[in-house]
């Protein structure tokens, strides 16, 4: 009896083990398991495009008018760069060969042209007349001093004569004239107007060299009106053909030519005002340029 309820016992107790068993295993099978990162983005929903629900960003008619607006712009401005610089490179260039050909004008000498002291036609009138003055003492003491020697007027009266015709060749014809009067010897006067001639002519072979400067001036125009006046119409021709120097003999003629460089002067300081600026304005818009790309 007491092996019988040991065995009854025992196939309780093994019953009881199974029966866990069988409710801990359904347990684990019934129990929700947590989804995975690969089955939850397999499982997020596809947006379509074309769905209502899903809020897009669209881009106004008026926006996209603006914006193609501002694309045909810039392009319009990159055209008018490009354009804008071929002139400022063509003007340059042009600027650049007047300068060159003209640049002469810059090496003027005003003062040798000027001739502020160039004598004039009063100054030598009044010399020939205290010449003449001294001349004609001269001829008649020495008449004079002549009927002395041959007798017809005393001795002491001749020699008074000769001492006067002595005395009025020295004060008519030497530079003593100057400790008894301010008016200049006329060779003084005619050689001081010959020496401002040469030096003025000199200048002008200088200035006009192989190139005839007056005629190559004569493009500057553009830059000054003045330089189209007759006046200067002979002296243009003159230095074209190439006998200019030949022409100017005379101080008006001298004093011409001055004020026609004078007048090229200030057509090359305009011109090479506009070229410093240009060339400027060109290395601002290629620095702005380069600062703007990236």
């Amino acid at each position: 009896m007491d092996g019988l309820g040991k065995t009854d016992e025992l196939k309780k107790t093994l019953n009881r083990g199974i029966d866990s068993k069988a409710t801990s295993g359904k347990t684990d099978s019934e129990m929700p398991r947590k989804p995975s990162a690969e089955t939850s983005l397999s499982r997020r929903k596809t947006i379509d495009r074309r769905d209502p629900d899903v809020k897009t960003k669209r881009v106004p008619v008026e926006d996209r008018r603006k914006q193609g607006r501002r694309r045909s712009t810039s392009a319009n401005n990159d055209e008018k760069t490009a354009t804008q610089q071929d002139q400022d490179d063509k003007l340059l260039a042009k600027c650049h060969r007047l300068m060159m050909t003209c640049e002469p004008v810059t090496r003027l000498n005003y003062a040798t042209l000027a001739m502020d002291y160039y004598p004039s036609n009063e100054a030598i009138a009044r010399s020939t007349q205290v010449r003449d003055y001294w001349l004609i003492s001269a001829v008649f003491s020495g008449f004079i001093f002549f009927l002395g020697l041959i007798g017809l007027i005393q001795a002491w009266f001749a020699g008074i004569a000769a001492g006067l015709c002595l005395l009025s060749v020295m004060f008519g014809f030497t530079s003593l004239r100057s400790y008894i009067s301010r008016t200049p010897l006329l060779s003084e006067v005619t050689s001081q107007r010959r020496r401002l001639e040469k030096d003025a002519i000199n200048h002008i072979h200088y200035l006009e060299g192989q190139q005839n400067l007056a005629f190559r001036c004569a493009a500057l125009v553009e830059y000054n009106q003045g330089l189209n006046r007759q006046v200067f119409a002979g002296l243009i021709k003159a230095s074209k053909a190439g006998n200019l120097i030949q022409v100017l003999r005379s101080k008006k003629h001298i004093r011409l030519y001055l004020l026609y460089i004078i007048e090229a002067q200030k057509a090359f300081k305009r011109l090479e005002k506009i070229y410093v600026q240009t060339r400027a304005a060109q290395i601002d818009d290629r620095v702005m340029q380069n600062n703007s790309s990236p």
